[in-house]
């Protein structure tokens, strides 16, 4: 699984894909979890720094932290993180002997997926395109860039192609299919698969065996 911005359990942010890499561990299967060391929502540094390749691994999930240059807030500095990381996704069979049998790529941003399905071509495996944000969609709705900006046409051509290559492609969002489907993108290759609930994470609070008289109720 190819996600930026994906952290361990501990760092405290995006942990989507740790969560469902443990749960597919349940069935047999061993995921590594391909992250940015440097990011906006870490609120502290890795322990390897952010200038040098990290790992971390409990008894469910291997994280793999690319060295990627820190940044503020969301300025050219940030789409440089961005570009630096899908350049450092492309290098990984120069630094793993791992072969992989299917590659998921998350867009939290275009780049990263373009980079996983890339990666995927080179090993001749499945790619998987988990759309979490429309790119450009949503920074349009957002006013963010304008409908005819020439970043805005490059990441559409960019979108279309990453939907035609995606041998299946996930949302996190329960009508992408309307919008997908304009893609000319048939049904059969869209599943939705929303963030779960750890339900282990929360303790198991017995209820009374009957009801208690502890508050006052004005109506």
């Amino acid at each position: 699984m190819i996600n930026h911005y994906a952290t361990p359990p501990e760092w405290g942010s995006s942990t989507r894909h740790y969560t469902l890499a443990k749960e597919l561990k349940k069935y047999g299967h061993e995921v590594t979890v391909i992250a940015s060391s440097s990011q906006h929502l870490l609120k502290s540094k890795p322990p390897q720094g952010t200038h040098s390749l990290g790992i971390w691994q409990d008894k469910h999930v291997k994280f793999l932290l690319l060295p990627s240059p820190d940044y503020q807030g969301n300025g050219i500095r940030r789409l440089w993180n961005m570009l630096y990381f899908a350049g450092q996704v492309l290098q990984l069979p120069k630094q793993i002997n791992e072969q992989p049998d299917v590659i998921i790529g998350s867009s939290v941003h275009p780049f990263a997926v373009w980079a996983a399905e890339h990666l995927a071509a080179r090993y001749q495996i499945p790619f998987c395109f988990e759309v979490r944000d429309l790119w450009p969609q949503t920074l349009i709705d957002m006013k963010a860039i304008r409908k005819y900006h020439p970043l805005t046409l490059i990441l559409s051509k960019l979108e279309a192609y990453l939907y035609r290559k995606a041998h299946l492609i996930i949302t996190l969002l329960p009508y992408a299919y309307e919008y997908i489907s304009k893609f000319n993108i048939p049904p059969s290759k869209i599943a939705y698969l929303p963030n779960g609930v750890d339900l282990n994470l929360f303790p198991t609070v017995a209820l009374p065996q009957e009801p208690q008289e502890q508050n006052s109720f004005i109506e």
